[in-house]
């Protein structure tokens, strides 16, 4: 049996603002060394970036100077990793699944971790998300639902742990480190801007664009807002 780590974080929203909503997902099979990587890169930006703003321990990727973030970008892209991710076109998901958002949130991770069937197959995965993605609530049904999902509809007998970090805790280096893969990720579909991306694209492995038929494509307004001008 292997173990794997995977780290989630997400940007933009569920909501009416913004068209792209991205979960993005670092895979490691050695988390230790990602972590020593963040703290070290991390406390380097505080000895020398006196004037950055810090969330408690964490330094928030929408809220970090450019040259800052790739200082940040290329320390992760030097250790052992695999990026995977899934975006969704909210114009064009359905207002029933977009009424639910724990509902959504769910059934897009699952459509992302459909991409690691041989991952899971057998093995201890350890799933680690910031503790603000799901509602309180919620977080006990999104544990049932990965596993009866992976376990019983997909029959994989793998060994799932769902645990919840506090990205602005001292300990929360690897979900910091998604919070900016996820932020990438997020500027590239959002706002057309590829520069952190292109740094991070020789490391990912997959990606899912939900829904996959419609995704990016004009609705009928905007095609006749751009033909009457």
């Amino acid at each position: 049996m292997e173990e794997y780590f995977l780290y989630f974080d997400e940007s933009g929203n569920l909501g009416s603002e913004g068209r792209y909503f991205v979960i993005a997902c670092i895979l490691t099979k050695d988390y230790k060394a990602l972590e020593n990587k963040m703290k070290k890169v991390l406390l380097y930006i505080k000895n020398n970036y006196k004037d950055i703003k810090w969330n408690g321990h964490e330094l928030k990727a929408n809220s970090c100077k450019p040259w800052i973030k790739e200082i940040i970008y290329k320390a992760i892209m030097e250790k052992d990793i695999q990026i995977a991710y899934v975006v969704a076109d909210k114009i064009w998901v359905e207002d029933k699944l977009k009424a639910d958002k724990n509902c959504l949130y769910n059934y897009l991770l699952s459509i992302l971790l459909d991409n690691f069937k041989s991952m899971f197959r057998n093995n201890k995965v350890n799933l680690i998300l910031d503790n603000k993605t799901i509602k309180v609530k919620s977080i006990n049904s999104f544990e049932d639902y990965i596993n009866i999902h992976i376990n019983y509809r997909l029959r994989l007998n793998a060994d799932i742990s769902v645990k919840y970090m506090d990205s602005s805790s001292k300990k929360s280096y690897n979900i910091q480190a998604v919070d900016y893969i996820a932020n990438a990720i997020y500027a590239k579909y959002e706002y057309n801007y590829e520069v952190y991306f292109e740094i991070l694209e020789s490391k990912i492995c997959c990606k899912e664009l939900f829904p996959y038929k419609k995704f990016g494509k004009p609705t009928i307004g905007i095609i006749e807002a751009a033909t009457s001008r």
